[in-house]
């Protein structure tokens, strides 16, 4: 590697070292103001409750999990049920690395998938403008299935809601949560709650 070239590549190096430290110490001060909003045993026992409802009908069902949020919940969902069951992941994205504020939404993976004649559940972690699970659901319909439903983990008591769940386990107030397999900026799917912060403008 010449000179040139190894200075640059240095540059570059101490450049994203400096960012880096910085996000860190956000999401420490982020970590250090969660409060609790929904334990796990409640959240189990929620599940139980739907699965034991959704059991009832024992046709072949097609779960839709729209990544990355939903994937601990739906883990969760479908070892509940008892009905043969295949499950299929699409991305869905406005947040990513921006944070809070929601951009475009990109849909990918939908395409690859046969549904026509299918018995599909859509799931998804939260319900607050409604604007994924409304596209989503309207694309799946192209698609033809036999029967389509949607669930939701949360959904956030917003004015002009673009969608009504069929399956909600919680009603929760309009705050930026985590936990669960949400994040902030791709950090704290780990947890096995869900949290909001006590300092809502750290997450700006």
């Amino acid at each position: 590697m010449s000179m040139i070239k190894k200075t640059v590549f240095s540059l570059m190096l101490l450049s994203s070292m400096r960012v880096f430290p910085t996000d860190v110490e956000k999401v420490s001060k982020i970590s250090d103001s969660l409060t609790l909003l929904l334990g796990k045993e409640e959240i189990n026992e929620a599940i139980e409750k739907f699965a034991a409802e959704f059991n009832q009908d024992q046709t072949p069902l097609t779960v839709i999990c729209i990544l990355k949020g939903g994937f601990v919940f739906t883990a969760d969902v479908v070892r509940a049920f008892t009905m043969p069951t295949n499950v299929q992941f699409i991305r869905c994205s406005s947040y990513g690395t921006r944070g809070t504020t929601p951009g475009a939404l990109t849909i990918n993976g939908l395409e690859k998938l046969s549904l026509e004649g299918a018995n599909v559940l859509l799931i998804d972690e939260i319900l607050d403008s409604g604007q994924t699970l409304h596209d989503v659901y309207h694309k799946i319909l192209e698609m033809n299935p036999a029967k389509l439903q949607t669930l939701v983990l949360l959904t956030k008591k917003v004015e002009n809601q673009k969608f009504s769940a069929d399956y909600s386990l919680f009603d929760v107030e309009d705050n930026f949560v985590v936990g669960y397999g949400i994040d902030y900026k791709e950090w704290f799917r780990n947890l096995p709650d869900i949290y909001i912060s006590r300092d809502p403008k750290l997450l700006d």
